[in-house]
């Protein structure tokens, strides 16, 4: 049994010891201030992210990673294993096939967010699970266990298929907010490049969709809504021009409202059409979007935004930036436009910014602390 015990522990070392041959280090970490013109008030944030990877051959990979904000303890939000399966085979033909096994999340490829303000659809997303902290009533976001099956298919188009047998919402305390416990996600994506095109088209079931119609004190931003959605998008480079666009429609689905004694009702179907481009004109370079929510009830004018913006690259290392957004609703103007100006300088890898921003995150910081806007 000894011998057993040896001999195994030896064959797991000899298979580990590749994990640490060789690792890629990457991640962000952002800090946030602002202080507005009222009673200047401050708000502070910072988000985190660490990524670490570590191969075990030539055609398989290990990934870790670590995400904190200031709402939240820092938490492992992946860990999965991933392998080229047809490459470590040998195996050379029209279809290739790779999964990625783990915690993870997944949303679909996207290709539209080329310039101007991308905030058209994209909600698509599934494995993410919400933890409510009970202390403060504030959630905070973590991945759950999945796997994601790639094919790819003569080296044009690529396959996805994902698949949570067990994500969830965590109760809260006494079931208040949540309905039940266990779901089963799947999302579906295939996508390529064609040319100059690169294209996305997908399907995710995510059966939790808006299953919290209100949070105590009446902030439903802090759950996203997401759920069972289709879509496209496209991204369109041809030298100095890109072009994105997006349409994704949030189909019906069912909830139960608890501030209703339990009563169950559907959403509403919607879908969100946007189109963003940018152009480069030497060290300058202007962007635009559009974007519309199409439902029930629907106002051109209410329901849809345009934003413009324009980059300038003064000299390396440093830009300059305005933009504005506002729906095509003109009788608020004072009150319904956003905008803002900065400028940024990049030095050692480290990028610094400072500018004024009111209900806009073009390229700045807004804390949305009143209607005076902040400096940033």
């Amino acid at each position: 049994m000894k011998k057993t015990i040896v001999l195994l522990t030896i064959v797991l070392a000899i298979l580990a010891a590749p994990v640490f041959a060789e690792t890629g280090f990457s991640g962000s970490v952002e800090f946030k201030y602002a202080t507005d013109f009222d009673k200047f008030k401050t708000d502070t944030g910072n988000d985190t992210k660490i990524s670490l990877d570590g191969t075990v051959g030539e055609f398989s990979k290990i990934s870790v990673g670590i995400e904190a904000d200031e709402d939240s303890s820092a938490s492992a939000t992946l860990m999965t294993l991933s392998q080229d399966v047809t490459g470590a085979l040998g195996v050379e033909g029209p279809v290739s096939f790779a999964y990625k096994m783990g915690k993870q999340t997944y949303s679909p490829a996207d290709y539209s967010k080329v310039g101007g303000y991308e905030d058209a659809g994209a909600d698509a997303k599934i494995g993410q699970a919400w933890t409510l902290d009970s202390a403060t009533g504030e959630f905070s976001t973590d991945a759950m266990l999945g796997t994601v099956l790639t094919f790819g298919i003569m080296d044009m188009i690529n396959l996805d298929v994902a698949v949570y047998p067990s994500s969830y919402f965590e109760k809260a305390a006494g079931g208040a907010y949540f309905t039940t416990d266990t779901y089963t996600e799947i999302g579906v994506n295939a996508y390529g490049t064609f040319g100059p095109v690169k294209a996305s088209a997908y399907f995710v079931g995510s059966p939790y969709t808006n299953l919290v119609e209100d949070i105590a004190g009446g902030d439903t931003d802090k759950i996203d809504d997401k759920g069972t959605m289709i879509g496209a998008n496209a991204g369109i480079v041809i030298d100095a021009l890109s072009v994105g666009i997006l349409w994704e429609t949030d189909l019906e689905n069912e909830y139960v409202d608890i501030y209703s004694g339990g009563v169950a009702a559907k959403t509403d179907v919607f879908t969100e059409l946007g189109v963003a481009a940018k152009y480069a004109l030497g060290s300058v370079t202007p962007g635009v979007a559009f974007k519309t929510t199409v439902k029930d009830g629907f106002d051109f004018a209410k329901d849809s935004g345009f934003g413009l913006n324009v980059k300038w690259n003064a000299f390396e290392a440093f830009n300059v930036t305005a933009a504005v957004k506002n729906s095509f609703d003109f009788s608020d103007l004072a009150n319904s436009i956003g905008y803002e100006a900065g400028i940024d300088y990049t030095l050692d890898g480290v990028k610094y910014s400072v500018g004024y921003s009111d209900g806009s995150e073009f390229a700045g910081y807004d804390a949305e602390m009143n209607d005076n806007g902040n400096m940033y």
